[in-house]
């Protein structure tokens, strides 16, 4: 067995053995007004939705969902702190899947559960991960799973529904039955719908927690919330807390919105926290950040939010050790790149230090483009390519199909501004005339104002106007449940050369470009 397998298994088994009599947290608080609540850290910004979190001792394993039809799908990732996080691989290869995962360590054995109900087991985190396809006789998505203090495998998912599971955690025993009907939500309040899912289940002291998402993702912004409810026997019946919702958006001021899909868990120094997920406000085109808040306790044994981080957290503090440029040095596609529907890699190959792309499709939309997850609100990206063949090619803001915007060159020698927006406007395009095969993009989107530029033969900038708002692209307008993503794009029968791709923060100075001394 290698060693990095060793270590992980000891630090499952470290946790497994011993986190139920692990102390209580000394805060015992009454619940605060949101205005004098922490604030959320977002560990992921970007389209990081529904997390789950495993903790192995002094280790922390997350993965989140797969949003949009990305593949390959369910980064795992590591940390000794919830703030330095490393991807460690994928579960998911071959398809498009990995809606709302959880986590688990049974017997040796890491699962991994998400979707209507598909189960994937490994010996590691890193991998490799076995699918062992869906589980007969599930019933909702969102599966939540735990042990019983007696050791009982069960495994709970939407609309209030528990299950038993046989000892090998991959079939039912029991169920499935509802047991839980939620919280009622108060009539005036601004939701989706009910939407009772994502059933995350803890074990305190005596008592079994349940953390469960209402409201609804899409739709108002404060629509989305965590509720909380406890039991003495993991059937029920379910109390429900007194300070429901724990985590929820109260007003379209606040800076996170549709907050939701929680998990509440004890962390380093015996601190909890609730990791969850939201939408950024005004940005829901950039999909719902994995975000972390810290919990406190109640005197009558019921978690709130805190009134502060502890010592050492801070959104500055945040550190994902995963680039988003990347210079094509090596030999296969970094861990940032994901393609829509399907991650074809006999389309890609290294050659002479760039990364060379065979084309597909006759448009943008049907190119299927590699992209990653944007961590900025205002960023640039640059790259620069070569056409060989009948291709045409360049970089892409990519939401759907039909929704994107996209700079390339043409097989006829045009620079190309695309723009699809679904139906709300027929693709719009803008050429300009190129001489050559080789060409330098850029496009910057600043906050949702996107600009597209490419560089003439005299190695000069040059804009491409009018100037696109992309607001829109995001998921109530689509209802698609993605994210808009810089990417690049091949399409046509020849091929095409991407030398690097540039990534990078963006802050807008046209002010004092435009002024030059006048600015005092």
């Amino acid at each position: 067995m290698k060693p990095l397998v060793v270590l992980m298994i000891m630090g499952l088994l470290l946790f497994s053995t011993g986190c139920q009599n692990a102390p209580e947290s000394a805060q015992t608080v009454l619940p605060l007004p949101p205005a004098e609540q922490a604030q959320p850290i977002p560990l992921l910004l970007g389209s990081w939705a529904d997390p789950s979190i495993l903790r192995a001792g002094g280790d922390y394993y997350m993965t989140q969902s797969t949003c949009g039809g990305y593949v390959p799908a369910m980064l795992i990732w590591h940390s000794t702190d919830l703030l330095n996080w490393k991807p460690l691989g994928y579960a998911i290869h071959d398809r498009p899947a990995g809606l709302a995962p959880d986590l688990a360590f049974v017997n040796y054995i890491l699962y991994l559960y998400c979707e209507r109900t598909t189960a994937f087991t490994a010996s590691s985190p890193a991998g490799p991960w076995t699918d062992h396809g869906h589980m007969e006789g599930s019933r909702g998505i969102d599966p939540g799973h735990f042990a019983g203090f007696d050791g009982q495998r069960y495994l709970y998912s939407s609309g209030g529904h528990y299950s038993k599971l046989s000892d090998d955690g991959l079939s039912y025993v029991e169920g499935p039955e509802q047991v839980y009907e939620g919280w009622e939500i108060p009539r005036d309040w601004a939701i989706e719908g009910m939407y009772l899912e994502s059933p995350k289940i803890f074990k305190k002291e005596d008592w079994y927690y349940m953390v469960s998402a209402q409201g609804g993702t899409f739709g108002p912004m404060t629509a989305h919330m965590a509720v909380v409810a406890r039991s003495k026997d993991p059937k029920g019946p379910w109390e429900n807390c007194p300070y429901n919702p724990v985590i929820r958006t109260w007003d379209h001021e606040d800076p996170w919105w549709t907050q939701g899909h929680a998990t509440f868990f004890e962390g380093p120094g015996g601190n909890w926290f609730a990791l969850y997920h939201g939408y950024k406000n005004g940005y829901r085109l950039m999909g719902r950040s994995t975000l972390l808040l810290p919990i406190a306790w109640t005197a009558g044994g019921w978690p709130v939010v805190a009134a502060e981080w502890p010592e050492g957290f801070s959104e500055e503090a945040v550190n994902i050790d995963l680039p988003l440029s990347d210079e094509f040095d090596g030999s296969e596609l970094g861990l940032q790149w994901q393609s829509p529907r399907e991650h074809d890699l006999t389309r890609y190959r290294f050659e002479g230090g760039a990364l060379v792309v065979n084309g597909r499709g006759e448009s943008v939309g049907d190119s299927v483009p590699i992209t990653f997850n944007a961590r900025h609100i205002a960023y640039q990206v640059e790259t620069e390519v070569e056409l060989a063949g009948a291709a045409s090619a360049g970089i892409t803001l990519y939401y759907t199909t039909d929704a994107y915007v996209s700079i390339g060159l043409t097989e006829d020698g045009l620079v190309e501004r695309g723009y699809a927006a679904g139906s709300r406007r027929p693709v719009r395009t803008d050429e300009h005339k190129y001489s050559g095969k080789k060409i330098r993009l850029k496009f910057v989107n600043d906050k949702n104002d996107v600009r597209c530029y490419f560089m003439n033969e005299d190695g000069e900038w040059v804009i491409i106007q009018s100037s696109v708002d992309v607001t829109f692209m995001d998921d109530n307008g689509f209802s698609r449940n993605s994210a808009l993503r810089p990417g690049l794009f091949a399409t046509g029968g020849g091929s095409a050369a991407f030398s690097y791709i540039r990534y990078e923060p963006y802050e807008n100075r046209q002010y004092e470009e435009h002024f030059g001394n006048l600015v005092q």
